[in-house]
This record gives C-alpha cells, sequence and structure tokens, in this order.
C-alpha cells in the first residue's frame, strides 16, 4: 500500500515514523509529472522499491523517494562483460518487449469483473519487471560513456568538453527519430490526397477511414499506432490516452508536418548530422597528435549506440507503462455500467488493492472518486518543494560522477528577468513562450515558438521539429529533452524546477542553451 503522509499546503508533513524525517526524500520531475491519481502513484512507487530499492511516500499527491539506498539492477555475472548495446539488443530488450506483450495482449474479455480487478496488481508487477529490465543496462551504459567524459574534458576543457563530447554522438538513427520520420512519410502521403488531409484536419478520421480510396494511407498509419500507439504521455501518466485508444494527436500532427514543410523532422535531423561531423572534425583539429585522435575514434566507436539504446529504452518504458490502461480502463468502462463509478476514468483514483473492495461494492465508488479528485485539483495548484525531510543530500550524485550537471542553487535573478538551469546545448534561439502542462495543450506549438514544459519523453519528440527551443523543470544532460534537442539541433535549458510557474506564457524569451539561462525580455 501506498504510504500518504499529511501535509499542509506548504509542505509541512507529519511524519508517521520520525526516523523517515531524517532521510531526504526527492520529488524527480523528470519522470513524475506532479500531483497524480492514486493509480498512478501505485505504478510509480512499485517501480522504485522493486527496481532501485527505493521507498517512496506520497505528499500532496506527489511521489518523494529516498535515494539513500539507491541502486541500479544489476546484470548477473556472466553478461556483466558484454556491451551495453549488446546487453539491451541480446537479454534486456526482448524481456522488456516480452511483458509489455504479455499486458496489451491479456484476454480480459474473459475475465469476469471481480477476476480482472485481482489482477491488476500483477499486472503491475509484470509491468515493473519490464522496466527493471530497461533500467538494468543503464550503469554499463555509464560506464561505457564515462572514458569519453572524460577524454573531452582532459583535451578540451570541462565545459566545452562536454558540449562537444554530447555533439558527437547525436545525428545517429535511434527508435525516436524513425518514429518521427514516419510520421513525415505519413504526412506526405496525405498531402499527395488534398481531400484526405482536409478531412485529416477537420477530424474526420471514421468517415476518412471507411473510404476506399484512402486505404493505403490507414494501412499505413495502423502500422504506425500498432508500433507506437500503446506509449503513455510521460513516464508516470496514465490519464492521458494513448495514441491507439485516441490517435486524434498524432494525426493532428501528421496534418501539420504536411501543412508546413519547414518543421518536418528530416530537415532538424538533417542538421544534426552535419553538426555531429562538424563536432568531430574540430575536435580532431584540437587533439594534440594522432595517438590522441586514434583514442578519440575508440571512444566514439564503443559509445556510438549510446543514443539508440537510450531512446529504444525509453520507447519501451512508455509502452510498459501505457499498456496497463488496457485492462485498467476496461475495468473502469465496467465499474461505470454497474454504477460502482461514474466513469471510466474514474478507476485511476484507486490503488490496485482497492479495486477488489470496491468491485464488492464495499468502497462507495462515486463518492470516494469525487473526493479524491477534488483533493488532486488542489494539490496540483501548490508549488512542490524538490525535497521533505533532510537537507542533506542522500545516495549516488550523477554530477560528481560526470554524467550531469548541478543545477544552479539561485534559478530565479533577483529581478525575476532570468530563469537558470542546466545548459543542454544548442546555441542560442529568441521566440515566444508557450508553457503547457500536458501533450494536449503542447499541440498548440507555432513554429518557432519556445516549449516551456515540466518535462518530455517521447511521444513529445514530433513537437521538438516545430519548437524553437526547449525548456524544462527536471531532467538532466541524458534526459530524453536534452538528448532529443540536441538530435534537432535546438536550443535546450533542462532542470530548471521552476519554469513553467516563472515564465509567463506568451512572453518573448532567449534560451542559452549553453550558459543555461532564460531572459525574459
Amino acid at each position: 500500500m501506498l504510504r500518504i503522509l499529511e501535509a499542509t499546503d506548504d509542505f509541512e508533513v507529519t511524519w508517521d515514523d520520525p526516523a523517515d524525517a531524517e532521510q531526504r526524500w526527492e520529488f524527480d520531475r523528470e519522470h513524475n509529472h506532479g500531483a497524480m491519481t492514486r493509480f498512478e502513484l501505485d505504478v510509480g512507487c512499485r517501480l522504485g522499491e522493486v527496481g532501485m530499492s527505493a521507498p517512496s511516500v506520497v505528499v500532496n499527491g506527489r511521489l518523494y523517494t529516498s535515494r539513500a539506498n539507491f541502486k541500479f539492477p544489476a546484470p548477473p555475472r556472466d553478461i556483466r562483460s558484454l556491451h551495453f548495446n549488446e546487453m539491451w539488443s541480446d537479454v534486456y530488450r526482448p524481456a522488456a518487449i516480452a511483458a509489455a506483450r504479455e499486458i496489451l495482449d491479456g484476454d480480459y474479455d474473459a475475465m469476469g469483473d471481480a477476476e480482472l480487478a485481482a489482477a491488476l496488481p500483477a499486472l503491475i508487477d509484470r509491468s515493473t519487471e519490464g522496466l527493471v529490465a530497461t533500467m538494468t543496462p543503464v550503469f554499463t551504459m555509464f560506464l561505457t560513456l564515462a572514458p569519453l567524459i572524460q577524454f573531452c574534458k582532459t583535451h578540451l576543457g570541462e565545459s566545452e568538453g562536454q558540449a562537444l563530447q554530447r555533439e558527437m554522438l547525436q545525428g545517429l538513427p535511434s527508435e525516436t527519430t524513425d518514429i518521427a520520420l514516419t510520421m513525415e512519410a505519413l504526412a506526405v502521403e496525405a498531402l499527395a490526397a488534398g481531400e484526405l488531409l482536409d478531412g485529416l484536419e477537420r477530424g474526420q478520421h471514421e468517415t476518412l477511414r471507411s473510404d476506399g480510396a484512402h486505404a493505403a494511407f490507414f494501412e499505413q498509419f495502423d502500422a504506425f499506432i500498432e508500433r507506437c500507439g500503446w506509449r503513455a504521455a510521460l513516464w508516470s501518466d496514465l490519464s492521458t490516452p494513448t495514441w491507439a485508444e485516441d490517435p486524434a494527436v498524432a494525426l493532428a500532427m501528421i496534418v501539420r508536418y504536411a501543412r508546413d514543410p519547414e518543421t518536418r523532422p528530416s530537415t532538424a535531423i538533417d542538421r544534426a548530422k552535419a553538426q555531429r561531423a562538424a563536432a568531430i572534425e574540430q575536435v580532431r583539429e584540437r587533439l594534440p597528435d594522432e595517438a590522441a585522435r586514434a583514442e578519440l575514434a575508440e571512444h566514439l566507436e564503443r559509445c556510438e549506440p549510446y543514443i539508440a539504446v537510450r531512446e529504444e529504452r525509453a520507447h519501451w518504458q512508455l509502452i510498459l507503462v501505457g499498456a496497463l490502461r488496457r485492462p485498467l480502463m476496461e475495468l473502469g468502462r465496467r465499474f461505470a455500467e454497474r454504477g460502482l463509478l461514474a466513469q471510466p476514468a474514474d478507476v485511476l483514483h484507486f490503488e490496485a488493492s482497492e479495486l477488489v473492495a470496491l468491485e464488492a461494492g464495499e468502497i462507495d465508488g462515486p463518492s470516494e472518486a469525487m473526493h479524491r479528485l477534488a483533493a488532486l485539483e488542489h494539490w496540483r495548484t501548490l508549488e512542490a518543494p524538490d525535497a521533505v525531510g533532510s537537507s542533506e543530500a542522500q545516495g549516488p550524485n550523477f554530477a560528481d560522477m560526470g554524467f550531469d550537471i548541478e543545477p544552479p542553487e539561485e534559478r530565479v535573478s533577483a529581478d525575476g528577468r532570468v530563469v537558470s538551469g542546466v545548459p543542454a546545448g544548442g546555441g542560442v534561439a529568441h521566440g515566444r513562450a508557450r508553457v503547457v502542462h500536458n501533450l494536449e495543450e503542447a499541440m498548440l506549438l507555432e513554429p518557432g515558438e519556445v516549449l516551456v514544459t515540466q518535462t518530455t519523453a517521447p511521444p513529445w519528440t514530433a513537437l521538438f521539429a516545430i519548437a524553437s527551443a526547449v525548456v524544462t523543470e527536471g531532467g538532466g544532460l541524458q534526459s530524453h529533452s536534452a538528448i532529443v534537442a540536441r538530435e534537432y539541433g535546438i536550443p535546450c535549458v533542462v532542470g530548471t524546477r521552476v519554469a513553467t510557474s516563472v515564465i509567463p506564457n506568451g512572453a518573448m524569451v532567449t534560451v542559452d542553451g549553453r550558459a543555461g539561462t532564460i531572459r525574459i525580455d
């Protein structure tokens, strides 16, 4: 069961165990999108406890995790010598896919309501097993990347070395960029049939699908949805329908690519390839001799799959989360039909362990769901601190290990005009801020605007071709937001913690991806 602690709106916690007040409990802004429903909290808590030995508490609807005993799941000894790419492709990718397929292919129609309710905890466990598989190669990846990071720091300096190291690994094929290019190909197909594009823009999806003249497009689109349609919008988000359930967002993005060729991913991806080649040549020219250049080539060869593996891991992580919506929303639909809930989505307001009691009528579902939703809506208005409990850092520090940069303590200047975070690269861009809190809002992004949000995940990638820059509250140098911004060659600042509350929507801003600053003009 979740440990839900009482707290004031200022996050002053009433600890049920005084020893816990001596620990530091941290809020992960990259993977937890804010105050969450009970079911979302249940899934997130399970992953932390099982996958990384990191217990969690819930404070004002947010998941705070202790990193005191944090550790990545370790591969068994007999495969630790494998390169991370082999480890992922031969061992852990198949395990993640198997878990996702087991959840997606379950015969839930054959289950009674009580049986399906009782199955949800085990399905969360199966999702967690798949997620742990995606996490197991991580430390091996870090160990492989570390020598390249150190090499670049030694020969190029701390700041510039890290920036050039990142640029030398961008512009290579990955699951994320390939999916974006698939959407672009669908846009070209739609553009070739003017009436199809017009109908998609008007939202006439079902009418168009029944017209045999557009069968080729929908056959390709269905294959696209089969590939990535069950991805959650964010790692912790089970509230937003996936593209498999509601393809409207995916189709709307395809329409945008068709209407505005300048925003298509191929342009940005080609730019990233050119930047990669230029960065490698620049580094080679600055190295002292052929021995150093040969060493660079060896590092790059070993690290070349790094982005591809990171992005494919993220792809399957989101499917493993999104797949849980299939049995969960089926149960919610049945409960709503029986009057146990007011609407199917209310099932999200219950922990998995409560669903059997809800099915048996032991919980007043409509009343309890309404009560929990009201609390959640209030908690979402609160400004959450980075941590509760002890102020002393505990657990691994990835900045100290060379894989990240600590965000500045002063995140907003005295005059409120400059927001600071972790510089993720990409130069400087000037544009109008579009502050969004979910993927649906993000669809309002116009070409050249600066995307300002809490975090992003692979389903957001299509927007990077439209944005002039990206600013997030969560994440670090190796976060999805930072990696994909570099792939698209646009400035990015991550780890600001406060961007969505400090930067006014519609304000003109200047984003400096090298300095890690956002100036509000």
